[in-house]
């Protein structure tokens, strides 16, 4: 008997939510936590300046709408729920993706992560302090912090 699609997909869910939770026993649980925060927080930061920078292109051209007998507004509202819709999806994909393909190897290295999870958790801190990550020399909240 051939399987249908909703069975091939219960199959893969179920190997996946395996995977994921050997992967929370070769690590601790509350590490997972940790590790599932703080990319989960890079992850949407990313994507949510991206979706800025791209409602900003949107801004510039759609009042070229207005020239094809559309009103610009209703298009600007329906085009920025798609793009927040893609952005959603995108931000479900990208952190799904890298809570699996991250590896921890010894227990050293471990340490070692968790430390750095935690430096880069106090230099963002430092950064917004001082100039901005990017390389412009402004003030972070002046340039990239906005």
């Amino acid at each position: 008997m051939s399987k249908t699609k909703e069975e091939y997909a219960e199959i893969l869910y179920q190997n996946l939510i395996q995977k994921y939770e050997e992967k929370e026993k070769e690590i601790s649980s509350d590490f997972m936590r940790k590790l599932e925060r703080y990319i989960l927080f890079e992850v949407v930061d990313n994507r949510w300046r991206e979706h800025l920078k791209a409602l900003d292109g949107l801004r510039e051209s759609i009042y070229l709408r207005a020239y094809g007998q559309r009103d610009p507004i209703v298009e600007y509202k329906l085009i920025s729920g798609q793009i927040f819709e893609q952005m959603i999806k995108n931000i479900q994909e990208q952190t799904t993706s890298y809570l699996f393909k991250i590896v921890i190897k010894e227990e050293e290295e471990k340490t070692e992560v968790e430390e750095e999870v935690k430096e880069m958790g106090n230099s963002k801190k430092e950064i917004k302090e001082g100039t901005c990550s990017c390389g412009s020399g402004k003030l972070f909240e002046k340039c990239c912090g906005r």
